[in-house]
């Protein structure tokens, strides 16, 4: 500690491991009105990577994850009511954002996007209550969860019964059968989740995830219908006309178009022709 006001910050980078500190001022992380704070760590500060860390109150590393900040969303102007998202709340965001470290959220939310069954193990009948609430309100009207909340008891006396699913417990995942997570993987997640953290305002916030949620839907949808409905040879050209001439000239960078493709395949069970699989550097 360097002084009253002062606290030093350890912590380590979630792909290499090196560590490294920060000084913070203490008001600032206790008095977040959202019980956590974020804090970007440049590359090049203790190693070539850029990543996230999330501090709560009591001045506790709760999570970090790698998010490549040059990564861009694509924009679209929504045509949804979201009047009736936040008129039907039946749980706390800052219960949600405290109890769920980033991490887990982008996880749960990528095996949503992957169309998985899933289970989150847990005894508090409480909390659940406000996740299940949670991920139906800013997945309403589109990607249905399958999402499960059961017992520990209950699921160690029927383990075998999920074997198949995406298994959470706490801010752990204990099993994965698919591997269809690691940082690498999860790039598009991670920053959706790192601006839901980031912004301050839970209105926002809220308002920020539902619509990438949205836009995530709509244009993996697009993608499957434009896959379905051809009758010539696919390539990635066409496609690219095809989205920008939906959605306002559109621009969707390389790595989330191949996200999406992840999901047309995983969740809509549409596969992506060879022609569509293609390299960044063909959109450059």
């Amino acid at each position: 500690m360097t002084d009253d006001s002062n606290f030093i910050i350890h912590f380590s980078c979630p792909a290499c491991k090196s560590k490294g500190t920060l000084d913070v001022k203490k008001d600032t992380i206790q008095h977040s009105p959202r019980g956590i704070s974020t804090i970007n760590v440049e590359e090049n500060f203790i190693c070539k990577h850029s990543f996230v860390i999330y501090v709560d109150r009591n001045l506790q590393v709760r999570d970090s994850f790698i998010c490549d900040f040059k990564i861009q969303l694509p924009i679209i102007v929504m045509d949804y009511d979201i009047s009736s998202l936040l008129a039907e709340n039946h749980y706390d965001l800052d219960i949600i954002k405290i109890n769920l470290i980033p991490s887990i959220l982008a996880s749960i939310l990528r095996a949503i996007y992957f169309g998985k069954q899933i289970v989150y193990v847990s005894n508090d009948n409480f909390l659940n209550e406000h996740f299940k609430n949670f991920f139906n309100s800013i997945l309403k009207d589109i990607f249905k969860p399958n999402l499960e909340f059961i017992k520990k008891a209950e699921y160690l006396s029927n383990k075998k019964e999920y074997k198949q699913h995406v298994v959470f417990s706490g801010n752990n995942i204990i099993n994965d059968k698919d591997h269809i997570f690691n940082s690498k993987k999860s790039i598009i997640e991670n920053i959706i989740i790192q601006k839901f953290y980031g912004e301050r305002d839970n209105k926002s916030s809220l308002i920020l995830l539902s619509n990438e949620n949205v836009k995530v839907y709509k244009l993996s949808n697009a993608i499957k219908d434009f896959i379905e409905n051809s009758r010539e040879n696919l390539d990635i050209k066409k496609l690219m006309d095809y989205l920008k001439q939906k959605y306002n000239n559109i621009k969707v960078l390389p790595d989330y178009l191949n996200f999406l493709f992840d999901i047309v395949e995983h969740h809509f069970k549409v596969k992506i022709p060879i022609s569509l699989k293609i390299t960044s550097k063909l959109l450059l």
